[in-house]
């Protein structure tokens, strides 16, 4: 297993990464040329995951070690990030090597271990604008469960529970405890947060839009407000499925199913 980084005609920085096994190279992905529009190809070789939130965490050598088994389910894995920072994790067989398809409301970036197992979950949190007068946390998580990372198996959804409840949630015996009064970004950015983790959490859809509706909404934020509720929606939907990825087995036969380089 081999990472490679130089820089390219322009000046900036490529990466390549290369794995063989006895029966040859079964993982060949980058450099990409100069002039390739399409960049989202990962050819950066990530030596191991660490749980955090950012990106950093991917760059020291822990535990977590590409070319060991990531998930337990007998294959070791190998660990790419994109110029994007997305991550993709592959399995290796002595034939070839196929990449786990990501259900995920978010890009993957990093990785977190939510339910202290010790086995990492993939997690990522959509992008916001710096001028964002709302700026909600809406982070999503994918275990691996089957032969996949998604957020639809148990050990996200309960992440997602737990957050949808909230820490004011009423418990049974217990009244719930209240909170101290909010200004209007910061009460909207914990309605978005609720009703995100609720819909992820499996919750109906139209149960939390319709809460979401009720909010009282100023003109300075409608903008901004309406742009998270659709991102509700479209995770209360489900992502569509990354190229290349659907139907990718865990233990891959024959040819490799690498990218080809470009």
């Amino acid at each position: 297993m081999r990472g490679y980084s130089g820089t390219d005609a322009l000046g900036r920085r490529t990466s390549a990464v290369r794995v063989a096994t006895p029966h040859g190279v079964v993982i060949a992905a980058g450099p990409l040329d100069s002039g390739r529009v399409d960049r989202r190809q990962a050819t950066q070789l990530i030596p191991s995951l660490l749980p955090g939130h950012e990106p950093e965490a991917t760059e020291q050598l822990g535990v977590f070690r590409s070319g060991t088994d990531l998930n337990r389910d007998g294959a070791p894995d190998v660990v790419l990030r994109n110029e994007g920072g997305e991550l993709e994790i592959w399995a290796v067989q002595p034939l070839g090597a196929a990449r786990y398809a990501v259900e995920l409301a978010a890009p993957p970036r990093f990785a977190l271990d939510v339910d202290q197992d010790g086995i990492l979950e993939l997690a990522g949190r959509i992008p916001l604008d710096e001028a964002d007068p709302i700026a909600p946390d809406l982070l999503d998580v994918a275990g691996f469960e089957g032969d996949r990372y998604t957020h639809r198996g148990s050990v996200a959804r309960a992440f997602h529970l737990e957050r949808a409840e909230g820490p004011g949630a009423e418990k049974a015996g217990q009244r719930k405890r209240q909170e101290p009064p909010k200004d209007d970004a910061a009460r909207l950015r914990g309605a978005l947060e609720q009703a995100w983790h609720a819909v992820l959490a499996g919750r109906p859809a139209a149960e939390a839009l319709a809460t979401l509706d009720r909010e009282p909404v100023t003109p300075a934020l409608r903008g901004a407000f309406s742009a998270h509720r659709a991102r509700v929606a479209a995770a209360a939907s489900g992502p569509p499925a990354p190229p290349g990825a659907g139907g990718v087995p865990t233990r891959p036969q024959g040819a490799s199913e690498t990218p080809a380089r470009r």
